[in-house]
């Protein structure tokens, strides 16, 4: 159909056109249609319309279409209108639209709309918009879409809206906006948002606002938000803000905030925080913080915190603290905080504590500080304490201190400490103390301490200790004392010791005392040594002892002494120290240790106080020391010439089983030691009575000489009678014709006629004066000095000086007589050993038997009865009277060996006889 037939048609011939017709109308005939003929056009005839015949239409024709027949257009249609024509439509037209029409308009199409289209639009409509078509709205469209519209947009239409058309929405549109709206805004839209219509955003919003969109909140936007909104906010926004935007919070903001969004803020949101915001979050606010928030605030924070709110931390928060910020805290918010709080510190918290912040310390946070806190004060801290602080301080927190915090304590504060408190110091700790720290402990301080304690105290703090402390030191502690701080005690100390403490002193400790220390010991003191201390003190020690020292010794520590002691005994000390007693009690191996200085000073009470195994014990030299002190008159042995007559050793026998005999020449006999097995005494009848009487007729001790003084051994008396200076008493010589030997065949100590010998009957031809020093001993008896006989046949025979043990020394027996006194006889001292020796046969099993020692109580009753050296001298004899040493070691005759070394060795120049 050519359009001037469309046009002929008229309004009706158009109405009576079938759709079929209507739908294959050209575009040219479509294009021709006026205004009446469109405004004519049925629904369904609108409805037949294809859309290229809708394209075809021109803004007038568009206009004219009823309401109804627009509704009836194909979205097809809808999308062949071009812009001209969209745009053309009216407000009852665009009312008429359906939503899938409203989605079909195409963008180009919905950006031309005026604002008159849109404001005619209803919810349902706006609702329809796609994202595309909201994105192509001018900012003028948006605005006004007004309240409803925005309202009915659906959260992809919000979510498309541009910055532009963000940033044009009234206060009332952003007010209208549902929090589901609210909720899709992107982080774009809600940074285009001004800070009126940020503030015009209802609490509600704000709380779904994403947490991107908080992000996007701009400084100046934040800061302008209300309270409410504030407060409005959830945990995850609030964590979402940015450091800056949280920085630029009011106070008021930051006070408002819940406790629930304060414990969602992040470190970083947190260390943003000002001076004022944090004393604006109160105690609860920072009751609130997490632990890691706390450990992010920075110095300043902390040091503007309140007593309040440092009491208000929790433990958690308080163990989060950096040393940084606890190394801000001043003195006032360490006294606020609390105990459990102070104990939660880390250990690098305590470190960082500065020292007026720790003598700021109460009492109760001291004393609840743990052991590894304690641990970790740092010296130059713990000066700072308090005295009051210290004396709460409790046994575990002392125990953990170490040597370094020990030593750096004031001495104020170690007088502090209880007893208790010191008890529990560790070694290490006590090993700290400076000797100032030491010189402040009072004694009831020291009391309490342990063996472990004063163990490991050094030298120089035992010196620092008064001589009270030393005094108050239990025994067991005495015992613990080092061998160092033994050696360390002054002298002023070791004269404060009890004799208690003394006593306690360990052997190895007494050792090392110092000779001054020694000296120091009062007598009271000395006499309370142990034999052990006594056998512990070295030459030097003993030697400081002093005389009045060594005489305060007991006999029983006299005999702990060393050998090395006695032989370092000065003079003075063997003089005037050593009583008789306490030389009795010395043994053998010490006698032998003296010196023969010490031996030539003994006093002749000394000399004759000598017990026989000591006599026995002497040294040649010791021996010969004592005859050349000119003192050996005072010793308990008298000395003959003895010739071993029949080649088998000089032989003798002990005391107990001797003679009754004037040994010593001054007409009073005595029990001594005699000669036995056939030997000789020599001889000379000085008296030609026939008889020999004693020992001036002797080769001895009791000899006299030219000069009226006694001998000091036989080969001195010997001496006087060789004329001719030869060393040798032969016929050349005026005297040798009166010698004799004496062969007492019946030991009963008398000479008879058929005993005297002349040197002749026995072929003697010679006696050698050269003489060989001897320590041997043979049942008790000393063969002091030997030399040779020689026969007629040229053999030589043993001779020696032999000192018998006598019962009394010749000093003893040359002295005045004392006035008569009630007292045993010497014959009854005999009758009493021969007693003692019954007693002590019958206890002796028959011949072959074995021998059974003397029981206590029979020994009791011998030392009882008989004079001491007696006693002593039976002691050491068997029952035939044979030294019970020399036969245990099953040693063979003493005189015999004597005899073959001289043989082997011939003589030697002998000892001065002047000297013995």
């Amino acid at each position: 159909m050519q359009t001037q037939q469309v046009l002929a048609l008229g309004t009706g011939g158009i109405q009576a056109l079938t759709t079929a017709a209507v739908s294959k109308l050209s575009t040219d005939a479509v294009r021709a249609l006026d205004t009446d003929q469109v405004q004519a056009l049925t629904t369904a005839q609108v409805a037949a319309l294809a859309t290229r015949q809708v394209a075809a239409l021109g803004t007038g024709q568009v206009a004219a279409l009823q309401p109804e027949d627009v509704a009836m257009l194909t979205t097809g249609a809808i999308v062949a209108l071009g812009s001209d024509a969209i745009n053309a439509l009216s407000t009852d037209q665009i009312q008429a639209l359906t939503t899938s029409q409203i989605k079909a308009i195409e963008t180009r199409d919905i950006a031309a709309l005026g604002t008159h289209a849109i404001q005619a639009m209803g919810t349902g409509q706006f609702g329809s918009l796609t994202t595309g078509q909201i994105s192509a709205l001018s900012t003028a469209s948006v605005l006004a879409l007004g309240t409803a519209g925005i309202a009915a947009l659906s959260t992809a239409a919000i979510a498309a809206l541009g910055t532009s058309a963000i940033a044009v929405l009234g206060s009332d549109q952003i007010d209208a906006l549902t929090t589901t709206q609210a909720s899709v805004l992107k982080t774009s839209q809600v940074n285009a948002l001004t800070t009126d219509q940020l503030v015009a955003l209802s609490t509600q919003n704000i709380a779904v606002l994403s947490t991107a969109a908080i992000v996007a909140l701009g400084t100046a936007a934040v800061a302008a938000l209300t309270t409410d909104q504030i407060t409005a906010l959830g945990t995850k926004q609030v964590a979402a803000m940015e450091t800056r935007d949280v920085a630029v919070l009011s106070t008021g903001a930051i006070a408002a905030l819940g406790t629930h969004q304060i414990r969602a803020l992040t470190t970083a949101q947190t260390a943003a925080l000002n001076t004022a915001d944090i004393v604006a979050l109160g105690t609860t606010g920072i009751g609130a913080l997490s632990t890691a928030a706390i450990a992010s605030l920075n110095t300043q924070s902390v040091s503007v915190l309140g007593t309040q709110q440092i009491a208000a931390l929790t433990t958690a928060q308080a163990s989060a603290l950096k040393t940084s910020q606890v190394s801000a805290l001043t003195s006032h918010q360490i006294a606020a905080l609390e105990t459990e709080d102070l104990n939660a510190l880390s250990t690098a918290a305590i470190v960082a504590l500065s020292s007026s912040a720790v003598s700021a310390l109460t009492t109760d946070q001291v004393s609840a500080l743990a052991t590894r806190q304690l641990m970790a004060l740092e010296t130059r801290d713990l000066p700072a304490l308090t005295t009051d602080a210290i004396a709460v301080l409790t046994s575990s927190q002392l125990g953990a201190l170490g040597s370094a915090q020990v030593r750096a304590l004031v001495t104020d504060q170690v007088s502090a400490l209880s007893s208790g408190q010191f008890a529990a110091l560790n070694t290490g700790a006590i090993q700290a103390l400076g000797t100032h720290q030491i010189g402040v402990i009072r004694t009831e301080q020291i009391a309490g301490w342990t063996t472990a304690q004063v163990g490991a105290l050094g030298s120089q703090q035992i010196l620092a200790l008064s001589t009270d402390n030393v005094a108050a030191l239990s025994t067991a502690n005495i015992v613990a004392l080092s061998t160092g701080a033994v050696q360390a005690l002054s002298t002023d100390q070791i004269a404060a010791l009890t004799t208690l403490q003394l006593a306690a002193i360990e052997s190895r400790d007494v050792a090392v005392l110092s000779t001054n220390a020694i000296a120091a010991l009062s007598t009271q003191q000395i006499g309370a040594l142990t034999t052990t201390q006594v056998s512990a003190l070295n030459t030097a020690g003993v030697v400081a002892l002093g005389t009045a020292g060594l005489g305060a010794l007991n006999t029983t520590a006299v005999t702990a002494l060393s050998t090395a002691a006695i032989a370092a005994l000065t003079t003075d000390q063997v003089h005037s120290g050593l009583s008789t007693e306490q030389l009795q009690a010395l043994k053998t191996n010490q006698i032998v240790a003296l010196s023969t200085n010490a031996i030539v000073a003994l006093t002749t009470d000394q000399l004759g106080s000598f017990t026989c195994p000591q006599n026995n014990a002497l040294t040649p030299d010791q021996v010969n020391a004592i005859f050349s002190s000119g003192n050996s008159g005072a010793w308990n042995m008298g000395s003959p010439i003895v010739l071993d007559l029949n080649g088998n050793g000089i032989q003798t026998s002990s005391l107990a089983q001797g003679v009754q005999f004037d040994i010593f020449g001054v007409d009073r006999a005595i029990q001594t030691g005699w000669i036995a097995g056939g030997d000789g005494l020599l001889v000379m009848d000085r008296n030609h009575d026939g008889t020999i009487n004693g020992g001036r007729e002797l080769f001895g001790q009791g000899s006299d000489l030219q000069n009226g003084n006694k001998a000091l051994n036989g080969y001195q008396a010997m001496a006087e009678l060789d004329s001719n200076h030869d060393g040798v008493l032969n016929a050349g010589d005026q005297a040798f014709k009166d010698l004799m030997v004496w062969v007492d065949n019946n030991s009963d100590g008398v000479s008879q006629s058929p005993e005297l010998h002349a040197l002749e009957e026995l072929g003697i031809a010679a006696l050698d004066l050269k003489t060989q020093a001897s320590h041997t001993m043979d049942n008790g008896n000393l063969v002091g000095l030997v030399s040779g006989y020689t026969r007629t046949d040229g053999t030589v025979h043993g001779m020696a000086d032999v000192w018998f043990a006598v019962g009394q020394s010749g000093a003893a027996l040359s002295a005045p007589a004392l006035p008569p006194q009630p007292q045993p006889s010497l014959s009854a001292d005999v009758s009493s050993l021969v007693d003692a020796l019954s007693s002590f046969a019958a206890g002796m099993p028959s011949s072959g038997g074995v021998a059974t020692p003397a029981s206590p109580a029979q020994s009791a009753q011998v030392c009882s009865t008989v004079p001491t050296s007696l006693a002593c001298a039976l002691d050491q004899f068997d029952a035939n009277g044979k030294n019970r040493e020399l036969l245990a070691a099953g040693s063979t005759h003493v005189s015999a060996r004597l005899d073959a070394q001289y043989k082997s060795e011939g003589p030697i120049t002998p000892l001065s006889l002047g000297q013995g």
